[in-house]
Parts: structure tokens; sequence; C-alpha cells
């Protein structure tokens, strides 16, 4: 059933992507940018805070019109412009325009993601609603786990090529343990070398997971748009 399998499918590609970046974000913005946890954490924090917002706005709308399927098509749309565009960011970028692009992958980002496990179960016959409901957040979960892993690679493979001859040998820990600490513990050219090189292989990275999205806005287009059921079954008490 395509109300079922597209929004299973979508919610595996939003897990990958969405936890494919913020997993690494901010290992890119203190080892490549200098900036404290702090502010780090802040960053992702308007990120979740675009998510917040349109997952309550698209509630009501639903809730008030039962109408659903624009949300998950102007959210993968706005999601995948929005990793297009952090692939192009760099260390010079002000972080206003930086944290404007993670306001508007969360605000995508929060008009799919539970709208597909609504669309799910609104697909899912009554006897199979608690498997469906859990295969669409097992998948997602999948999906996050297969983003960390997949970017993780790309990102170390891309840092490692832009390294100096040698200098891999020489970060505490090795090029897969890079952390603030064991870059404060190099030289100060060394650690300007490895800040810049990490700079250059992270964000392109990011806009590689844009066209996942781009398939999920696909998908989102297929989505059958059904009326939204109006009671709810429960069994009567023996």
């Amino acid at each position: 059933d395509p109300a079922v399998a597209i929004p299973t499918a979508v919610s595996f590609l939003i897990g990958f992507a969405l936890f494919g970046t913020i997993s690494y974000l901010p290992a890119y913005l203190q080892i490549a940018v200098g900036t404290s946890a702090t502010r780090a954490g802040l960053a992702l924090t308007c990120l979740m805070a675009g998510v917040i917002v349109t997952i309550s706005l698209s509630g009501r709308s639903i809730s008030r019109t039962g109408r659903y399927k624009a949300f998950p098509v102007v959210g993968t749309a706005l999601a995948a412009v929005g990793l297009a565009l952090l692939g192009l960011v760099r260390p010079a970028t002000p972080g206003l325009a930086l944290v404007a692009v993670l306001l508007l992958i969360g605000l995508g980002i929060g008009l799919t993601m539970q709208v597909m496990m609504l669309v799910a179960q609104n697909g899912a016959p009554r006897a199979d609603l608690g498997a469906t409901t859990s295969a669409v957040t097992f998948l997602r979960q999948i999906g996050a786990s297969a983003g960390v892993a997949v970017v993780g690679a790309l990102i170390t493979a891309r840092f490692t090529d832009r390294l100096p001859a040698g200098l891999a040998d020489r970060l505490p820990g090795g090029v897969g343990a890079l952390s603030v600490g064991g870059l404060a513990a190099l030289p100060p050219d060394l650690r300007a070398t490895v800040a810049a090189a990490f700079g250059d292989a992270a964000p392109p990275v990011f806009g590689f997971v844009a066209p996942l999205l781009g398939v999920a806005f696909l998908l989102t287009l297929a989505l059958p748009a059904r009326p939204l059921r109006q009671t709810a079954h429960a069994d009567s008490p023996s």
C-alpha cells in the first residue's frame, strides 16, 4: 500500500539526512570554525527550533482541515534546498547565514517527519496499526544509523586526503579520533592546517545528502491523499 510504503521510505531518508548531518556539524563548527561547544550546541538548537515550530503548525492545520499531503511535499523540498546550501558553507561563512540554513532544514524536517507517521497510521488496517507504527520508527532509526556511518566515513576519507603527507600519523588518536582537545595539543601551524583540511572536507559531504531528500520529495508527490479517519477503534471490554 503506497500510503504505508511511501511514508516508511521517506522516514528512512529523513533519518539518514537529519542524523547524518547533525552528528558531525558540531565537530565542524568546533574544529574548522573554532567556535565553542556552547555555540555549536546553540546552532543545532536553531535547527531543532525549526522542527518544533513546523511540527506544531502542521499538526494544528491537519487537525483543522484533514489535509496533509502539501506538508511533506513542501518540507522535503525545503530540507533538500537547506542541505544543498549547507554543502556550500565554509569556515568564513557568517554565523547568521549558517543559522538561517539550519533553520531552513529544521522547518523542512518538521513539516515531514511526524506527518509521515500520521499518514502511515491512517493508511494501515486496524489489525496492522502497531506493526506499521513500529516499522516507520524502526526504518527511521536504521536510516539514522546508516547516515551517521556513511557521512562519517566520507568526511574521514576526504579529511585524510587533504592532510599533508605524514600529518595524519601525528594526530592524537589518529584521524578517526580527532577532537578539539587533540587539535589544541598540536603546534599552532599544524593546528591551522588540520582545521583548514577539516573545514574543506566536511561541508560538501553534507551537500551530498541533499539528493536523497530530492528522492524523498519525488516520493511525497506520489503520496495518496486519503481522508483522515474520524474515529478511534477500541475493543469492547470483555
